[in-house]
């Protein structure tokens, strides 16, 4: 696992689903259990620090997200 840096390009608050995009370009996918401090919401446009791991295959996803 490794960190990186982002924003909240998309949250859907029925599915809990969202999607970060990090400074370097890449789209990693996550689910609201991942936002830290126990929030199961984030507002689109959240300055974010990602915990980033392996996920489906091919795939990177955000496990962590906490509000920067």
């Amino acid at each position: 696992m490794h960190q990186a840096r982002g924003i909240v390009t998309e949250f859907d608050n029925l599915r809990g689903i969202g999607m970060v995009t990090t400074h370097d370009g890449r789209a990693l996918a996550f689910h609201c259990t991942a936002i830290a401090g126990g929030t199961r919401s984030i507002a689109e446009g959240t300055s974010v620090v990602v915990e980033v791991a392996p996920g489906l295959p091919g795939r990177w996803e955000a496990v962590v997200v906490t509000p920067a």
